[in-house]
């Protein structure tokens, strides 16, 4: 990246290869014989706050902390050992490159510069910690060079907002040369707590670090791409039974056409299928009850009802499953009609009656597996039923219906991970992680939520309606059922609100 009146193009070649050397080295290793570390920087008064600009002093940089031994990004611990895909990129123009490091402790900015630059001509300004604590601080970062008039002219290389947090203290830059290409190379430090777990037993203790889970798809603000909108879906919500307003959500077609399809089906009550013919949908969105409210965290709907059934046994078949069910040491398993797996619920002929707290229970209410107390009682029910003589009918719980079905009454495999959660509203599908199937459970996002990256398929966004939305979060949180879809469907982009 030359001065702004030269030619770029023959460093953007050295720069990839520069780019590529530089991200793979060790930390550890770090070159100390050119590398000069920015030390105090100056504190300067602007009309947008007070600024840290360049340096005061420069010292040589020996290398790297030495991380600690275990290492966390939330509550995964980072496998040091393995080589994984990390955040990366560029800008527009390939001025600059960066990629998280291996631990991801770090960020790494690569920045090609003219041989001629020196040390005092680097322009390093990163503004105060925003308001909004997800996001980073302002950042400018350049070269000084003379310009026409023997005048002191500035090329800010990078100029916006740095997408996530960083601890800014810790951030620095030095100036080095690779692959025979003078390089200014910026660390950016990750959000992180490191602490000391304790062994009584071992004796011993040992040290951790805790990074703060961030959603790093650019370096800067102004970077971040959009989702371009293909397709538009609204649903009428009422609260308590109550017409409340209306919610509307763009879609990402050209990223995610499978989800989107589906969803839209969902919506619309139809679908078209391989042979261009129109089909009723096994399920549609349109009465359902939301599932679960959670504020600051997520709202969950579009449960399709596959994962509870009342099954009617006969005489024989309620004896088997009972000789069954009565062994609490017993090992998962078919038993006649009833899959492996499926677990039985309150209600039907075994009644309901009440919790422990004393809160009567509902139809298809779980029954607490982990309790002997009340198993034992659920037993006891079913062997008076057995003694009757009469069969019995009897709601069962069946996981591999829990994230719902698509339109055809299955499940698909998750498309992709190509949208992060970026901010509230944001429209994903419930996901099983391990297995990896999907249905028609949604989520809408309460918050950015960089911990749903690379896990759930985030395909769609909140168009308009986000105060009705604020109005469930802030006043429904736990009444789930009080919210219901009166009505949904497809809009045209060129529709209003």
């Amino acid at each position: 990246a030359r001065s702004s009146q030269g030619s770029r193009s023959g460093y953007q070649a050295a720069a990839l290869a520069t780019a590529a050397l530089v991200l793979r080295r060790n930390r550890a290793t770090a070159s100390t014989s050119t590398a000069l570390r920015a030390v105090e920087p100056e504190v300067v008064d602007t009309e947008e706050g007070d600024v840290l600009d360049g340096f005061s002093d420069m010292r040589p940089y020996g290398g790297y902390a030495q991380p600690p031994a275990r290492i966390f990004e939330g509550t995964d611990e980072i496998d040091l050992s393995k080589k994984e895909a990390r955040p990366a990129g560029s800008s527009e123009e390939g001025t600059y490159f960066w990629k998280m490091t291996q631990d991801k402790r770090f960020i790494e900015v690569i920045i090609p510069v003219d041989d001629s630059v020196e040390a005092k001509d680097v322009i390093y300004r990163i503004g105060e910690d925003p308001e909004d604590p997800n996001r980073g601080p302002t950042l400018e970062l350049g070269y000084r060079f003379k310009g026409e008039d023997d005048k002191m002219e500035e090329n800010l290389i990078i100029d916006g907002q740095i997408l996530n947090a960083v601890r800014r203290e810790e951030s620095f830059w030095i100036l080095d040369e690779m692959v025979g290409v003078k390089v200014i190379i910026l660390t950016l430090s990750r959000p992180r707590m490191r602490r000391q777990r304790h062994d009584p037993i071992l004796r011993r203790k040992t040290e951790e670090e805790r990074i703060e889970p961030q959603t790093w798809d650019a370096l800067l603000v102004e970077d971040r791409e959009k989702p371009k909108v293909t397709h538009k879906v609204f649903m009428d919500i009422e609260l308590e039974g109550k017409p409340a307003g209306r919610m509307e959500f763009g879609l990402f077609g050209d990223l995610l056409p499978k989800t989107v399809d589906n969803f839209r089906g969902l919506c619309n009550g139809e679908y078209t299928d391989e042979e261009g013919k129109t089909k009723e949908a096994a399920f549609c969105y349109k009465g359902s009850k939301f599932a679960q409210i959670m504020g600051q965290h997520i709202i969950s709907a579009g449960n399709a009802g596959k994962d509870l059934e009342l099954l009617e046994f006969s005489p024989e078949e309620l004896e088997e499953f009972y000789e069954f069910f009565k062994d609490f040491e017993a090992q998962p398993r078919a038993v006649g009609k009833v899959k492996k797996g499926w677990v039985v619920r309150w209600g039907g002929d075994l009644g309901l009656g009440e919790d422990i707290f004393g809160t009567p229970r509902e139809e298809g209410q779980a029954t607490d597996i982990d309790s002997n107390g009340e198993l034992k009682q659920v037993a006891e029910i079913m062997g008076k039923l057995v003694e009757k003589g009469e069969g019995a009918k009897m709601w069962f719980y069946k996981p591999e219906w829990e994230k719902g079905c698509d339109v055809k009454g299955g499940t698909f495999q998750a498309e992709g991970f190509k949208v992060p959660h970026m901010k509230k509203g944001m429209l994903t599908m419930d996901r099983h992680e391990t297995q990896d199937y999907q249905g028609s459970v949604f989520f809408i996002t309460l918050k950015e939520f960089p911990q749903m990256d690379n896990r759930w398929v985030c395909f769609g966004e909140i168009l308009s309606g986000m105060e009705l939305l604020e109005k469930i979060e802030d006043e429904y949180e736990g009444r789930a059922k009080m919210v219901s879809i009166a009505d949904c469907g497809d809009l045209s982009l060129e529709d209003e609100d």
